[in-house]
C-alpha cells in the first residue's frame, strides 16, 4: 500500500452524462491528461466516488469516523485518515470468507469495536486474532520502512 500523499495526488470528481458521439474524444482527453498529470509526478490517482461512499454507507460498507471513512469489502478492510494521512491501513482477507462482512458488522454493533477503536488498525487486528480469523496487514511504504530498521 502506498502512503496516501496529496503533494502527489489526483482526484477526479463531477458526475456527468456524456453523450456517446463524445465520449471518444472525452477518453482520449482524460488519457492525455492522465498521462501528463504522472510525467509530472503524480502517482495517486482517485476518482470522484461522492457517491459511491454514500451508497456504500447506506448499504453499511461504509463507516464513517471522527477523522477518516472505514470501508468494507468482500476482500478487505480499509481504513482512510483525512486528519493524519500516516494513520491510514489496510487489511485484506480471503474473497472465500463471506461470512466476513457479517463478523466485521457483528464486532461493531454488539460493542467490541466502538467509536474511536474503528480508526485503530491494532483493535482489528486483535479481533481477527481473538476469533482466529484469517487475515493480512497491509503495510504502508513507511512501515515497511520502519520495519527494515527494526523500529517497529
Amino acid at each position: 500500500m502506498t502512503k496516501y500523499n496529496k503533494a502527489v495526488s489526483v482526484c477526479f470528481s463531477g458526475h456527468r452524462s456524456v453523450p456517446f458521439a463524445k465520449r471518444r474524444d472525452l477518453k482520449q482527453c482524460l488519457k492525455s491528461e492522465i498521462a501528463k498529470a504522472y510525467a509530472a509526478g503524480f502517482r495517486c490517482f482517485y476518482c470522484g466516488m461522492a457517491m459511491g461512499f454514500a451508497d456504500a454507507e447506506v448499504a453499511g460498507q461504509a463507516v464513517r469516523t471522527e477523522n477518516g471513512i472505514m470501508l468494507i469489502a468482500c476482500n478487505g478492510l480499509n481504513y482512510m485518515d483525512n486528519v493524519d494521512p500516516s494513520k491510514s491501513w489496510h487489511i485484506m482477507y480471503s474473497i472465500n470468507d463471506t461470512d466476513m462482512y457479517k463478523k466485521i458488522m457483528n464486532a461493531m454493533t454488539e460493542g467490541y469495536i466502538i467509536g474511536k477503536d474503528i480508526e485503530n488498525v491494532s483493535k482489528w487486528e486483535k479481533y481477527f486474532e481473538e476469533k482466529e480469523l484469517s487475515y493480512e496487514r497491509i503495510l504502508s511504504d513507511e512501515e515497511l520502512e520502519l520495519l527494515q530498521m527494526n523500529k517497529i
